[in-house]
């Protein structure tokens, strides 16, 4: 009969002093969650959230959000995560588990500039909860979670990367850094 093997600590990475041990539990979580679970994942994801925290959770940063800045700390944050990501948007179609597809890679770059503008417009003027124009319910966080799964834009560490951009959003929305990973947007 095999053993089990025991689960990684990673007791033995140095994670940025401004992370408290939610933060790294949170982490280390989602890593294992995207199985992400070599040093340098963990390493990488863990420098990208620690850049997230530091210009999102006092919120001062939200007035002057723009499109392009939130798209450039995407590309910043994707690469960090995942050095593969240094080439910007993937270029070869995705699969999930469930046997959907991924936006088609010559979509990427106009759909992420959308979510980009959207978002940025609600971190700026905060999350409604009013119905636009046309009567539909304001987008929540998780929408935007959500979309940005869909797009998948980059070829490893969509997931991590979403989890930034739905702690921002949950930042903004509630006023408090979340000491959660985002809900499950697929089965």
């Amino acid at each position: 009969m095999e053993r089990p093997k025991p689960e990684k600590t990673y007791t033995h990475l140095k994670f940025p002093d401004d992370l408290t041990m939610t933060d790294i539990r949170l982490i280390i979580k989602q890593c294992i969650q995207q199985n992400a679970i070599e040093d340098d994942d963990v390493r990488g994801f863990a420098a990208a959230y620690a850049q997230a925290k530091r210009m999102f959770a006092s919120g001062e940063k939200f007035a002057t959000i723009t499109a392009d800045d939130l798209l450039v700390m995407i590309l910043h944050w994707a690469e960090l995560t995942d050095p593969r990501n240094k080439k910007g948007f993937r270029r070869v179609p995705a699969g999930f588990a469930n046997g959907k597809f991924a936006l088609e890679p010559a979509k990427i770059s106009q759909a992420m500039e959308t979510l980009c503008t959207a978002l940025a417009e609600q971190l700026r003027d905060g999350f409604s909860t009013d119905p636009d124009d046309w009567g539909r319910p304001p987008l929540t966080p998780t929408d935007y979670f959500k979309e940005f799964e869909e797009i998948h834009p980059f070829e490893d560490g969509n997931g991590r990367v979403g989890d930034l951009l739905w702690k921002i959003a949950m930042q903004r929305e509630t006023g408090q850094w979340p000491k959660k990973l985002p809900p499950k947007v697929f089965k």
